[in-house]
């Protein structure tokens, strides 16, 4: 596995030399094959120069001496030109100009060398031939050679540059980009467990994109720690309403102060009930973390189950020395979700309990047409007005010193309360007690 800066420094440098060695193959081309051109112009104005000079030999009126042209024609004898000769109509030569060497590299010269007659001719006559020879073709001549290789080595010094500028470059570019993909690799691995903060956001768009949304996921994360605590805190909660039930009468019968009766026993296995209902829906709650609650309705005789919530919980209020009182009236079976309301009911009434030492703690539930209105009051410490807007957050306490609890209890009144699109109402004097309304719309379970 390599890393991206090893691999963007090789993806640079690769394009690079490919950049490179295309660039010259094209220059190098039309480079050549401009200087081709200009050199065969020029040879071709050389050859016509040399045949104005020496038609002046046959001209009398323009007659030069053939010293003064050998001279002159002397100054023609460069690349790709090696001799020019002037001869009569038989052949004989006139003027003869040009150095033959008799070394190997003159004999190879002159092998590959080639020759171009003209005819020279006055007033239309044939007066005598024009011999150039040149060191073979134009564009293998020794300088287009020599122009080529000048090229190609200019070339390759020049790309040799560019190539160390731009690995130099790379690395530079590359260390910058890496160290800023590293950082951000780095803060990706404790994204789930610390809130990230982009303190110097990168000038790279895609990598400043990366930061941001590993910073928003990162918040997300936290929100769903803090959902999943509340929801799994709260779960456990609920699963106290029918334990409590259960314990107190379980103890009171073990004390004997409770007798055994069929109504007891129905009391104690809506309890048990309500226990498996709750383990039964588990995976499903912790799945739909930080979603809202959506109501299960259903016909509920609701004044046989807030007979039997109180009846089992009667036992646990007058061990405490308070009474537990409880006024129904109105229709008795509604359609409603049956554990959303007991969560409700028990909630308010243990909070009244936690918080009453002495006195009496009322339930008074209101059935009719439109409604379904829940009361509960104690005679216990109160709440501040202050502290109306807090109470119902999660983990909230309100500080009385001896009261127990997670502070779960009206967070899930008010979620459960907002599920089936009721209101809760507070009025409260300290020391004098407390009053809980909800008011719940009644809902009516739509018949296929």
């Amino acid at each position: 596995m390599t890393t991206i800066r090893k691999r963007w420094l090789k993806i640079l440098v690769t394009v690079g030399l490919i950049a490179i060695v295309i660039t010259t193959f094209i220059f190098g081309f039309f480079m050549r094959q401009f200087f081709i051109d200009f050199t065969k112009e020029n040879y071709s104005n050389q050859v016509n120069n040399i045949k104005n000079q020496a038609q002046m030999i046959f001209e009398e009126e323009n007659a030069i001496n053939r010293n003064q042209l050998s001279l002159t024609l002397e100054d023609y004898l460069k690349e790709p030109i090696i001799s020019i000769r002037i001869l009569n109509p038989t052949g004989e030569a006139l003027i003869s100009v040009g150095k033959r060497k008799n070394n190997m590299m003159g004999h190879m010269q002159g092998m590959n060398s080639k020759v171009d007659t003209f005819e020279i001719l006055v007033a239309g006559e044939l007066k005598g031939l024009l011999r150039i020879e040149r060191s073979g073709p134009i564009h293998n001549s020794t300088m287009t050679g020599q122009f080529t290789r000048t090229l190609l080595f200019n070339s390759i010094i020049s790309g040799l540059s560019v190539l160390i500028l731009l690995v130099i470059a790379s690395f530079y570019i590359s260390r910058e980009m890496s160290k800023e993909l590293i950082k951000t690799a780095e803060n990706a691995k404790y994204a789930d467990s610390k809130l990230l903060v982009v303190k110097k956001p990168s000038n790279i768009k895609e990598i400043f994109d990366i930061q941001l949304s590993l910073s928003q996921l990162s918040k997300k994360l936290r929100l769903k720690e803090t959902l999943r605590k509340e929801a799994i805190d709260s779960i456990v909660h609920q699963s106290q309403t029918p334990l409590t039930v259960l314990r107190s009468n379980i103890e009171g019968l073990m004390d004997e102060i409770i007798i055994p009766d069929q109504n007891r026993y129905g009391i104690l296995m809506t309890q048990v009930d309500q226990l498996i209902l709750l383990l039964d829906t588990l995976d499903e709650r912790i799945l739909k973390i930080g979603e809202a609650i959506t109501p299960q309705l259903k016909t509920v005789n609701l004044y046989e189950t807030i007979g039997k919530l109180v009846k089992g919980l009667e036992l646990k209020f007058s061990k405490k020395g308070l009474n537990l009182k409880h006024y129904y009236s109105g229709e008795k079976v509604i359609e409603s979700d049956e554990s959303l309301i007991v969560q409700i009911i028990y909630n308010l009434v243990n909070n009244a309990y936690k918080y009453t030492d002495t006195g009496d703690v009322s339930l008074e539930i209101v059935v009719d047409e439109a409604s379904i209105l829940i009361k509960v009051k104690d005679t216990g410490k109160g709440i501040n007005t202050s502290n109306f807007d807090k109470i119902f957050k999660a983990y909230y306490r309100v500080d009385h010193g001896s009261a127990n609890g997670q502070g779960l209890g009206l967070y899930i009144v008010k979620n459960n309360v907002e599920a089936l699109d009721g209101q809760i109402t507070v009025e409260s004097e300290m020391n004098q007690g407390t009053t809980m309304t909800i008011a719940l719309p009644r809902k009516k379970v739509e018949m296929n």
